[in-house]
C-alpha cells in the first residue's frame, strides 16, 4: 500500500484516448503541413523551369573546313515560349568530351523574341569523330535569362537545364563547357 501523500491518479480511460487522440490529430496536422509545403516548393520550382524548357540551341550544319582548319558551323538558338528571353549568350564546343573544350562564343542579338528561331554561322576548328572525319555536330551551350521570373539559365550540351546560381557574376561565360557541379 502507498503512502498517502504519493498517490497516483491516472485518471479515467476516456481521458487517456482522448489525449492519445488528440496527439495524434497534433502529429497528422504537422506531418500534412509538411508535406503540402514540399509540394507548394515543387510547383514553384516547376513554373519557375516552365519558361527556360522552351529555349534550346544546336548546331544545325557543319561546312567543309577552310585553309586555316577552321570549319563554318551554323547554330540554332529557338525560343517556343509565349515570353522573350533576354541576355542571350551561346558557344559552340569543339568536341563533346572534356574538362576543358575549346569553343567559340555566338554573336546573338541580345533579346529573342518568343516563337522565334535564330540561325547565325560561327568558325571553329571542331575536333574529328572517330572515323576521321570531322564532328557532324558540335556542342551548343546556351545562357539566358527568362522574362517570367528572372532567373539565369544555362543549357547545357546533353540538353540539360540549370539555374545559375551566381546570376551577379561579371562573366557568365565562365559556365560554358564546365562540369554541371558549378550549377545550382
Amino acid at each position: 500500500m502507498a503512502p498517502s501523500g504519493l498517490q497516483v491518479q491516472w485518471g479515467d480511460v476516456a481521458t487517456w484516448v482522448g489525449g492519445l487522440a488528440t496527439a495524434l490529430a497534433l502529429f497528422l496536422t504537422w506531418f500534412l503541413l509538411r508535406l503540402t509545403r514540399q509540394e507548394q516548393r515543387e510547383a514553384r520550382a516547376e513554373q519557375r523551369q516552365a519558361q527556360a524548357r522552351l529555349v534550346s540551341a544546336w548546331s544545325d550544319h557543319v561546312g567543309p573546313a577552310s585553309s586555316n582548319g577552321r570549319h563554318t558551323v551554323t547554330v540554332k538558338l529557338q525560343n517556343s515560349s509565349d515570353e522573350p528571353i533576354y541576355g542571350v549568350r551561346a558557344a559552340v564546343g569543339a568536341s563533346w568530351i572534356g574538362d576543358q573544350i575549346p569553343f567559340e562564343e555566338l554573336d546573338i542579338i541580345y533579346i529573342v523574341p518568343p516563337r522565334s528561331t535564330r540561325q547565325q554561322d560561327v568558325c571553329l576548328q571542331v575536333d574529328r569523330a572517330p572515323d576521321g572525319s570531322h564532328e557532324p555536330s558540335p556542342p551548343v551551350e546556351v545562357i539566358f535569362y527568362d522574362a517570367t521570373h528572372g532567373g539565369l539559365w544555362l543549357r547545357d550540351r546533353f540538353g540539360h537545364l540549370a539555374q545559375i546560381a551566381d546570376a551577379g557574376s561579371p562573366s557568365v561565360v565562365q559556365h560554358f563547357f564546365k562540369k554541371p557541379a558549378n550549377l545550382a
